[in-house]
């Protein structure tokens, strides 16, 4: 199996959670910025939506789109729910992450000073605190703070964990110091993180670096 992304975390990092977390070997193929163009060019035929990351399963069989790619192996290893209810608790989760990300990219897009501070402020006072009330309620209604569906773990978690360890409790991210705070206002969402950070301390301390 091979997973082809950029040299940094964002949409491929929960594929390698997932990955690692199940004991499957793969190899981790990472794309540096200044080599995507020639990479790009000389595997058209593997990029069927001219984007990363692809996931090689089998000899001709590649897979396409981060989250089709974290449910097919959520499928195959036992991270996503079989019952239509608790897929639909994991989806949602799973979703809200991406409007997370894109609200987040929005308020950084200005590019001036003033102004992007000023979103910025915006956004960690009004827009983070929404997403952590339902990530802290969605905590509290499922009775634990090792999970954020069910009794095990999800896809969900996967990506819960890439963007808590990326945003929030990563130093090389620049705005985490902002970010923390509001974060560790919510008690039990501070918990599970840590709860995912001593699960997964062995391989959050020895992956590459990333500033998101």
């Amino acid at each position: 199996m091979q997973l082809y992304y950029f040299d940094f975390n964002a949409k491929g990092e929960p594929i390698r959670i997932l990955l690692h977390h199940a004991k499957v070997e793969f190899e981790d193929i990472r794309i540096k910025r200044q080599d995507w163009l020639e990479f790009k060019h000389k595997n058209l035929s593997i990029l069927e939506f001219g984007q990363v990351p692809v996931l090689k399963v089998e000899e001709g069989k590649y897979l396409t789109q981060s989250l089709s790619i974290l449910r097919y192996l959520g499928s195959q290893y036992g991270y996503y729910p079989s019952d239509p209810f608790l897929a639909y608790q994991v989806d949602s989760i799973v979703d809200s992450l991406q409007d997370f990300t894109a609200s987040l990219m929005k308020a950084r897009e200005d590019e001036n000073p003033e102004k992007l501070k000023e979103n910025l402020a915006e956004w960690t006072s009004v827009t983070l605190p929404k997403f952590l009330t339902a990530f802290e309620n969605r905590l509290i209604a499922n009775g634990n703070n090792r999970n954020i569906v069910g009794e095990s773990y999800t896809i969900a978690d996967f990506v819960l964990l890439s963007v808590i360890y990326n945003r929030f409790y990563n130093e090389q991210f620049q705005y985490s110091s902002q970010f923390l705070p509001v974060f560790e206002n919510f008690q039990n969402l501070t918990q599970y993180a840590k709860n995912l950070g001593e699960n997964f301390k062995e391989y959050l301390e020895n992956r590459p670096k990333s500033a998101f």
